[in-house]
C-alpha cells in the first residue's frame, strides 16, 4: 500500500493536537477562578458547640508575600497586650507566625517558627502540648505575673518545631493543603480549663511564607478533643472514660498556580505520548521505526513516573499523576497493538484490512487521549 499523503498526515496530527488543546483549555478554565480547585478565601469558621464564645470575631489578617524570611521582627506590641479572660478557668490564646520552611511531602511535615501567648488569671502557668509535633523548642519565654496594671498573668513563647500534617494527595500535584498547628492543654479537662482563640489579635509577619505555595487564608478555631480511654487506671470505669480537653487549631490554607503545575508536570508526560503517536502516519513497512518511537516513549514515561513518585510518601491509593501515567501506558499499548495489526495486514497483502486498521487508529487513539484528560480533570475535587 502506498504511504499516507501529506494532507492525511496533517489531518491525523491535527486531531491529536485538538485533543490536547481541549485538555489545556480545561486547565485554563479551572485555574481562572472556577471552583474546580480553588477554595474561596476569607470565609470564617463556624463556632464550635460546647465552647464559650471567642474573645474576638474579626477575621485573621492575611500576610503579604514576596519577601525572603530572615530574622523576623518581634510581633507588634498591640498584639501582645493581654485580653482579660472571662473567668479563672478561661485562657486567652493567640499566635504570631514568623517564618515557615518548605513543606516536605515525603514526610508530610513542615518546620514552623512562631510566637504564642497565653493570658490567664492566677499565678500557675498552663501546661500544654502540640498534638501534631513530636518535639518542639521554646527558644524564648517572657512571663509577667501579673501583667503591669492588671491582675492577668501573661506569657509570650517563641516556638520552633517540625509539625506533622495529614495531607490528602488524591489530586497531587493539583492538591490544596491545610497546614495545622494543634494546641492542647495537658493538665486540666474542659470543665476546668477552656482556651479561647483570639482572632482579632492573631497576626502574621509580612515575611511569612511557605516555599512554593500561596497562602489563601488562615483559620483559628476552638474544638474539644475527647479521649475514649482510661489509660489503664483501675479507678476509672467505662462511664467516665471520655475525658474532654480544650483544643485550639491554627489552620493555614495553601494553594499554588494550577496552570503552572500543568505546564511543569503534565506537559512533559504528555510529550512522551505525542512522540509515540508520531509513528502513526509512517508507512506500515517502517514498523521498526514505529515500534522504536513507542518503546522509547514508554520507557521515558515509566522513568518520569518513578521520579514523580519519589516526591510523595508511600500511599495506599492512586494520585492524579498515577492515574494519568497509567492512562498513558494503556494508550501507548493500544497504539502499539494497532501498529502491529496494520503491519500484519500489510504483510499479507490485505490492503482493505490495513486501511480499516489505519482508520480505527486515526480516530481511536486521539479520542482516547482526549477522554483520558477530560476524565482526569473532571475527577479533581473542588
Amino acid at each position: 500500500m502506498k504511504s499516507m499523503s501529506g494532507g492525511k498526515r496533517w489531518a491525523w496530527t491535527t486531531r491529536v493536537l485538538i485533543a490536547i488543546g481541549l485538555a489545556g483549555t480545561l486547565v485554563l478554565a479551572s485555574g481562572s477562578g472556577a471552583p474546580l480547585w480553588a477554595q474561596a478565601p476569607g470565609s470564617t469558621p463556624a463556632p464550635v458547640a460546647g465552647l464559650p464564645p471567642t474573645a474576638g470575631s474579626d477575621p485573621v489578617p492575611t500576610p503579604t508575600s514576596g519577601l525572603d524570611t530572615g530574622t523576623a521582627s518581634l510581633p507588634p506590641a498591640a498584639l501582645l497586650q493581654p485580653t482579660i479572660p472571662l473567668d479563672d478557668r478561661t485562657v486567652d490564646i493567640g499566635f504570631y507566625m514568623v517564618s515557615g520552611g518548605k513543606l516536605d511531602l515525603p514526610s508530610t511535615s513542615i518546620v514552623l517558627d512562631f510566637y504564642m501567648w497565653l493570658n490567664w488569671l492566677g499565678p500557675k502557668e498552663p501546661s500544654f502540648e502540640f498534638m501534631n509535633c513530636k518535639q518542639f523548642t521554646i527558644i524564648n519565654k517572657t512571663m509577667k505575673c501579673p501583667y503591669p496594671g492588671s491582675n492577668v498573668s501573661h506569657c509570650v513563647y517563641r516556638i520552633q518545631g517540625t509539625f506533622e500534617q495529614v495531607l490528602d494527595l488524591t489530586d497531587y500535584p493539583f492538591s490544596n493543603f491545610v497546614i495545622k498547628i494543634v494546641f492542647e492543654d495537658t493538665e486540666y479537662k474542659l470543665d476546668e480549663r477552656t482556651y479561647l482563640h483570639n482572632n482579632s489579635k492573631t497576626g502574621f509577619d509580612p515575611a511569612f511564607h511557605i516555599t512554593g505555595w500561596d497562602i489563601a487564608r488562615f483559620d483559628l478555631t476552638s474544638t474539644v478533643h475527647t479521649y475514649d480511654c482510661n489509660f489503664g487506671s483501675p479507678l476509672l470505669s467505662e462511664k467516665v472514660m471520655k475525658d474532654p480537653y480544650s483544643q485550639v487549631t491554627l489552620s493555614m490554607h495553601i494553594t499554588r498556580d494550577k496552570f503552572l503545575i500543568f505546564v511543569k508536570v503534565v506537559v512533559p508526560a504528555l510529550l512522551f505520548v505525542l512522540v509515540a503517536l508520531l509513528g502513526g502516519p509512517l508507512p506500515s513497512d517502517q514498523i521498526s521505526q514505529k515500534i522504536s518511537l513507542s518503546v522509547a516513549s514508554l520507557f521515558s514515561s515509566v522513568a518520569y513516573h518513578l521520579s514523580l513518585s519519589q516526591t510523595v510518601p508511600p500511599l495506599g491509593y492512586l494520585t492524579f499523576i498515577d492515574k494519568m501515567m497509567l492512562g498513558h501506558y494503556s494508550l501507548i499499548f493500544v497504539h502499539l497493538v494497532l501498529l502491529i495489526a496494520a503491519f500484519l495486514a500489510h504483510k499479507t497483502g490485505s490492503a482493505e484490512r490495513e486501511a480499516q486498521v489505519r482508520l480505527v487508529h486515526k480516530f481511536l487513539v486521539p479520542s482516547l487521549l482526549g477522554l483520558l484528560y477530560l476524565g482526569l480533570f473532571l475527577s479533581l475535587h473542588a
